[in-house]
């Protein structure tokens, strides 16, 4: 039957397609009748399923599955605007992290807090107020990390005026790239050239200005600044400069001269890399005294600073944590001394051991101390019982000096300090035999014993 109905179709198409005259459709028509195309009869379709000749009249995801029947319905904002035509979801899922950790931990409480830094000293200015000064060739503050290395000595030393030669800024630096928190920067780069430069940092609170001599000369590296009753200068003199000495040393004689005339009660201070320009000369010259008496760079005293008054009473010359062949200058008053300079003093301690404690109880059970009542006179049987007392405890825990100096933490005592001083000294010595092991193993590695 079924065979019959298909070969029997067949015929009726092969008739049509021969006897009917063709049709040509343009594409238009063809997709006019895209969506004219009528849904056959539901008998029409049974049928053609029955045949299994139709299957294009079951539609894909008309009526979807049974799980999306049975999911639930989302609010579905049908409020279409003019722009969008698609239906949106208006839905809030979950964070998977949030279910997956809730209940199981607990929140924990920051333990961290923050700490307020500063840098800025209390500084009590006053009519007569010296500041401290700090002296230093830089050899450039281009490198990387001077600035940081700057601002912890300017810090450790307490330094309110800072005089810093050799910095190397030209003008392409910017001044932010040379600041310090709480200091005011004053620069003065050598033009055209390369290298040079001098700068000073002042505290922002004493409020400095700057002071330019009326013939300013921009062939010399010399820079004025007034900070209250004080005037200072930084001046760099290098070794091959495009001027004679002479003809410096004429300029600070001027300089200081006009000072003098529109600050006759100021103090000056000069201070500087003044290399290898003759010390006995700038004093002549100008009526400076040098105050600078060590040498800053091997055996040479290249970095100096002169005064019109005796007004420091201290100065050293330490070494800098900028990375330079100079060693810094620092100068104080004995208003504003820094508290942080190393001091050192000698401790003395008894050290007392197990084995120290067995070989006193070994002598003194052997010690008759009846012989002590042999005299009459109270004062003299105490005078003998101190000095056997004293005398085995020096002989048995003899008295040791050890040196702690004011950077030591309060808890380190002189039993602790000599306790690692005798650490480090066994590390060395450990250290040393095996190197010298190493050596002699290398030494006789290639030595044969002859036959």
């Amino acid at each position: 039957m079924q065979f019959g109905t298909i070969f029997l179709s067949f015929i009726i198409i092969y008739v049509t397609m021969v006897f009917t005259e063709p049709c040509r459709l343009s594409r238009a028509e063809l997709l006019s009748y895209r969506t004219t195309l009528l849904t056959p009869a539901p008998a029409v379709c049974d049928l053609l399923r029955h045949l299994r000749l139709a299957s294009y009249c079951t539609r894909r995801g008309c009526r979807a599955g049974r799980r999306t029947r049975d999911r639930p319905q989302h609010n579905v904002n049908k409020q279409r605007s003019a722009d969008s035509v698609i239906p949106t979801i208006c839905t809030v899922r979950p964070d998977k992290r949030q279910l997956m950790y809730q209940g199981k931990r607990d929140t924990r409480q920051r333990v961290l807090q923050p700490v307020m830094i500063t840098n800025v000293k209390n500084v009590n200015v006053c009519a007569e107020f010296i500041p401290s000064l700090y002296v230093l060739n830089a050899a450039a503050l281009t490198k990387p990390g001077a600035i940081e290395h700057l601002s912890a000595d300017l810090r450790s030393y307490s330094s309110d005026v800072a005089v810093i030669t050799e910095t190397h800024f030209k003008a392409k630096h910017a001044d932010s790239i040379l600041a310090v928190d709480g200091y005011s920067a004053f620069r003065r780069d050598r033009p055209k050239r390369k290298g040079g430069g001098v700068a000073i940092y002042v505290r922002t609170v004493l409020q400095p200005v700057i002071w330019t001599y009326s013939h300013d000369d921009r062939t010399f590296e010399l820079l004025w600044i007034k900070v209250g009753t004080v005037i200072v200068g930084a001046l760099y003199h290098p070794p091959k400069s495009s001027y004679q000495s002479a003809t410096l040393v004429d300029y600070l004689e001027a300089c200081v001269e006009e000072i003098g005339r529109e600050y006759p009660d100021e103090l000056i201070v000069l201070a500087g890399d003044f290399n290898q320009l003759d010390d006995k000369l700038v004093c002549e010259r100008t009526g400076l005294l040098s105050i600078v008496h060590l040498p800053t760079r091997g055996q040479n005293f290249l970095d100096r600073i002169y005064v019109s008054q005796t007004s420091y009473s201290t100065v050293r010359v330490v070494s800098s944590v900028v990375k330079s062949d100079h060693k810094a200058v620092i100068a104080y008053t004995e208003n504003n001394e820094c508290t942080l300079i190393k001091t050192s003093s000698k401790m003395v301690y008894r050290r007392r051991t197990p084995a120290q404690h067995a070989l006193f109880l070994q002598h003194a059970a052997a010690i008759d101390f009846d012989s002590i009542k042999t005299h009459c006179d109270v004062q003299t049987q105490f005078n003998n019982f101190y000095d056997t007392a004293l005398y085995l405890l020096d002989t048995f825990y003899p008295q040791r000096t050890v040196t702690l100096t004011s950077r030591d933490p309060s808890y380190i005592t002189p039993i602790i300090k000599s306790m690692l001083r005798r650490k480090n000294r066994l590390l060395k010595g450990r250290r040393g035999y095996c190197i010298g092991a190493a050596h002699r193993q290398s030494h006789y590695a290639g030595y044969q014993t002859p036959p």
